[in-house]
């Protein structure tokens, strides 16, 4: 029934004059609508009424702590409480609970649009007697009907009662003015003093001030005081000044004479005065319901008088007369019999219209019975699951009681629940929404979806098509750390294929996020930055036998998944979730290598403080709006993808030419934002209908936030990391381990030279020297390495590519070899080691298969010679050529070189064969000192600079030096 037409008088009539009613209990849905509605039911009502029964039950609002002391009086009454109140009373007061069970003789529900919330509604039922609800709008909550009989429901509906005169029709002004509130208030103020004065009441003087955020509130009223009128705004954040202009609870309209009242969500249900005849909207609701509830604030017409209008102010761009337009005439249709159908019934019907068999794609197939027992048995389950591990104080049964919970608050409505064993439970479940393919009418789509809860050890698993995660899971459940998760990884066969990598460096010019992928992670250089980058995702190959499937891991949220093979039945997937949990119960897994390189996971300390702070929302930015805010119509938002600075917990953000007020606290192990604009920001599906879910909500749901703590720690997703030291230090384990390119060739501890002696006649060059070495095709070198060559080429002088390149054709290889020799007795020549370095990354490119290779004639047809500076002596090989299949001369073995270069499949390497100047073990303890020498440290970045570059193009690095 509409506001203003006797909700309250109906109320008051079932709980005052029925003598076989004694005890009422009235079910309100605000605190401060307790006391408003106890005076109603035992004196203004009645007072206004004029006529009252002989015996008044007195009325008095309630709350859990007093329950027990109202009870004993024994005598006929009326308790208020909130449905709040109610629930709390029935989970943590049972015996009190219970007295009022057995006390109470009817339940009266105000606001009951707002029936079932779990929360409650299992309160109010379980007190098992009759029960009224009442509302003053007949919108839904989404898809959340009334679950009543229909031969116990009545409607008044809108038409009827303004023909009626119970309540005043409504007309808008709906106008085109600036942004911002002086221009609002300014255009508001011109109306009220001329259009609306001329055609309103008298009686209805008063005005209701609609604004989305507190921070609104405050500068519409400033704005509305400086013009000189009275006015009250209203806020829970609100304390009380001493003009009483700002309070965080709503007045008796009959002792606050203020002539405007400003609110976000206070005046919205409960205020009954009819002197309230304009509702001006600043910032409009998200829903069409909350609009149609504000409006009704202004309807009452309690003496039925005759011509009575209520007026709504606001922009245009607002679409508030469009709005009404469509509730009035959905009020006509629902007064001429129309019946609208809730998901479960749009559901049995569409069910019926199934044949009982079907065959389709090649099978034969029966209806589905949502109900039946063993509805888990013909599920198709994907072998993906969130896992938590499991604190002492987790119940399956209150787990899925929260699942339950979550799937009624995202509106989706469970047909069956099914327990298979007291350690698994499996929801089925229809989602009901409107096509996001159509902005203002609807056709209704049905999906079938599905929840899977199940504890295997220490671990629950949980996966569901929609997406959903139960609050329960996370407040008696941990997710896996990353560790632990990195353990499915290190057993058997395994390369990881992809990682993707999400930086801690959050300055202006740095990469955010990256995707690698590859044959193998682990033969990838590490980059400069990787220890300070930690892994979100990853993806590897796992072979067991003649078995090959994929497995994805995401850190973050700590899921794991196996796409392999599709869609598995029940028992082979409670198989794959036990295997999965038992992996994780073995705490002698190896370390991945491939993912030792990035950021180190670290438990959540007790304590933690913000310093910045970058918002992780590109996935969400395209779908952010204010809805319809301002005259902005539903402006999208954009944030800048920058990272701010937290000064004493809390940062700001620009849009819409403001600075927003953010703030960031450290509880429970983990970071919360608050802030009055980031929860006005909703997230609206692309492309879809309006979104419920705030950007603030989001944004504390997922984590999905990068914090730098004031400690230097690294806060991402709701986990804690910490740079793991890049290239040197004692701690190998948390260090990029660059041993793995070095090799040790004893040879090289005897070699002082790089290119001589030669040998006489210019048949080579002596082993004395590095080039010796390498241009022994069966000697130390190569045989170190199982390489044999087919091909060996001296490219050095000249435009050189390498001072030798080694080809063998199956399986076909290139290797570019780049000799130096450091002055004698250098173990650790940062100078040597540059110039070697620089001259292999020059060359990089003609290593890659697109490069535009030319033979040069004048230097592989020649001698090489080298004049000798100080002597001018001149050492002469007589062939370039120093290894070849017969009859291959130069120019064919530079066309084997580029066919090999551009086959695929070819391995590429690149050698460095350093005498003197790098010694392992040398270099080795060198490297743990935590203040290392300069030229260590040039060493140190050199190799790891060389490395990435060198695989930045697919190559290999080998580097060669003494032991």
């Amino acid at each position: 029934m509409p506001t203003g037409t006797g909700k309250t008088g109906i109320m008051a009539a079932l709980a005052q004059g029925f003598s076989d009613t004694q005890n009422i209990l009235v079910v309100a849905p605000w605190a401060h609508l307790k006391g408003q509605i106890a005076s109603e039911l035992s004196e203004r009502f009645w007072e206004k009424l004029g006529s009252a029964p002989k015996e008044l039950k007195p009325a008095s609002p309630a709350v859990p702590s007093e329950f027990a002391k109202q009870l004993k009086n024994t005598t006929p009454k009326v308790l208020v409480c909130t449905a709040q109140g109610l629930a709390l009373l029935q989970s943590t007061m049972s015996p009190v609970y219970e007295a009022l069970k057995k006390q109470v003789d009817l339940v009266l529900v105000d606001e009951g649009h707002r029936e079932p919330a779990p929360a409650w509604a299992e309160a109010v039922r379980n007190l098992e007697h009759p029960t009224v609800l009442f509302t003053a709008t007949p919108y839904r909550n989404d898809w959340r009907l009334f679950r009543l009989n229909p031969g116990f429901t009545s409607a008044f509906y809108f038409p009827e009662a303004v023909r009626e005169r119970f309540i005043r029709d409504v007309k808008f002004e709906e106008q085109q003015f600036d942004a911002g509130p002086e221009a609002f208030v300014r255009a508001l103020i011109a109306f009220y003093q001329g259009p609306y004065k001329k055609r309103a009441p008298k009686s209805a003087e008063r005005v209701i001030v609609r604004c989305a955020t507190q921070a609104s509130v405050q500068e519409v009223a400033a704005a509305i005081k400086a013009k000189g009128y009275s006015v009250m705004a209203v806020h829970d954040n609100f304390g009380v000044d001493e003009e009483e202009t700002y309070l965080n609870k709503v007045p008796d309209p009959k002792k606050n004479t203020a002539l405007f009242w400003v609110h976000q969500n206070k005046l919205i249900e409960g205020l009954d005065d009819p002197r309230f005849g304009l509702v001006a909207i600043y910032q409009t609701f998200g829903n069409d319901r909350g609009l149609v509830q504000q409006i009704g604030r202004v309807l009452r017409n309690p003496n039925r008088s005759p011509n009575q209008t209520a007026w709504v102010f606001s922009h245009v761009s607002a679409g508030v007369s469009k709005t009404w337009s469509a509730y009035v005439r959905y009020e006509e249709w629902l007064s001429q019999g129309g019946v609208e159908l809730g998901p479960d019934q749009i559901f049995s019907s569409l069910l019926g219209k199934h044949a009982e068999y079907h065959y389709l794609e090649g099978r034969f197939r029966e209806r589905f019975d949502p109900e039946a027992k063993d509805v888990h048995e013909h599920l198709a389950y994907p072998q993906t699951a969130l896992i938590y591990e499991s604190e002492p104080s987790y119940d399956v049964g209150q787990c899925a009681a929260s699942v339950r919970e979550t799937l009624d608050h995202e509106d989706l409505l469970l047909l069956n629940e099914v327990a298979p064993d007291s350690d698994t439970r499996i929801f089925v479940y229809i989602r009901c929404s409107p096509s996001p393919l159509l902005l203002d009418q609807t056709f209704l789509e049905l999906q079938l979806g599905f929840s899977a809860l199940r504890k295997a050890g220490r671990y629950v698993f949980f996966q569901d098509s929609q997406g959903i995660t139960p609050e329960y899971l996370t407040t008696h459940g941990t997710k896996v750390d990353p560790g632990k998760l990195e353990r499915t990884l290190s057993a058997g066969d395994v390369r990881v294929s992809t990682v993707t990598l999400m930086n801690s460096d959050l300055s202006l010019y740095s990469v955010r996020r990256r995707m690698l992928s590859a044959t193998s992670i682990a033969a990838l250089a590490p980059g400069l930055g990787d220890h300070a980058s930690f892994c979100s995702t990853a993806t590897a190959v796992l072979r067991d036998g003649d078995a090959v499937k994929r497995r994805y891991l995401g850190f973050t949220r700590s899921r794991l998944s196996e796409p392999t093979g599709g869609r598995v039945n029940y028992g082979k997937f409670i198989q794959w979730v036990d295997g999965i949990s038992a992996v994780l119960e073995k705490d002698n897994a190896q370390e991945v290598d491939a993912l030792a390189r990035y950021a180190l996971y670290q438990k959540a300390p007790d304590k933690a403080q913000a310093s910045h702070i970058l918002l992780d929302i590109d996935d969400v930015l395209d779908q952010l709006t204010v809805p319809r805010a301002d005259n902005l119509g539903g402006a999208p938002v954009f944030l800048d993808d920058r990272c701010w600075d937290v000064v004493k917990d809390q940062f700001r953000i620009p849009a819409f030419g403001k600075e927003h007020e953010v703030s960031i606290g450290y509880k429970d192990h983990r970071f919360e934002l608050t802030s009055e604009f980031l929860s006005q920001v909703v997230l609206r599906e692309s492309g879809g209908p309006q979104g419920h879910r705030t950007l603030l909500a989001h944004l504390n749901a997922t984590q999905a936030f990068r914090v730098i703590t004031q400690d230097g720690g690294i806060y991402a997703h709701g986990r804690f990391y910490r740079s793991r030291f890049p290239l040197h230090g004692r701690s190998k384990g948390d260090r990029i381990d660059l041993l793995k390119i070095l090799h040790p060739v004893k040879a090289l501890e005897a070699i002082k030279k790089e290119k001589e002696p030669v040998s006489p006649g210019g048949a080579g060059w002596e082993k004395a020297s590095v080039f010796g070495l390498i241009d022994d095709p069966q000697g130390e070198l190569f045989a170190s390495q199982a390489f044999k060559p087919d091909i060996l080429l001296c490219d050095d002088l000249g435009n050189e590519w390498a001072d030798f390149i080694a080809l063998r054709s199956t399986p076909p290889a290139v290797i570019f070899i780049h000799a130096k020799a450091a002055k004698e007795d250098s173990d650790l020549s940062a100078a040597a080691f540059h110039d070697v370095c620089g001259q292999a990354v020059k060359n990089l490119g003609v290593m890659t298969p697109q490069w535009n290779r030319k033979f040069n004639k004048e230097i592989w047809d020649s001698p090489w010679k080298l004049t000798k500076k100080k002597t001018g002596e001149v050492l002469t090989v007589s062939r370039r050529v120093r290894l070849a299949p017969p009859n291959i001369a130069a120019k064919r073995s530079f066309e084997q070189l580029d066919e090999l270069l551009r086959l695929p499949t070819t391995t590429r390497e690149v050698w460095i064969v350093m005498a003197q100047g790098l010694a392992i073990d040398k270099f080795n303890k060198a490297r743990q000192s935590d203040h290392p020498k300069g030229n260590i440290l040039q060493m140190l970045f050199l190799l790891q600079s060389t490395w990435g570059a060198v695989s930045s193009v697919g190559a290999t690095l080998r580097i060669f030096c003494q032991p």
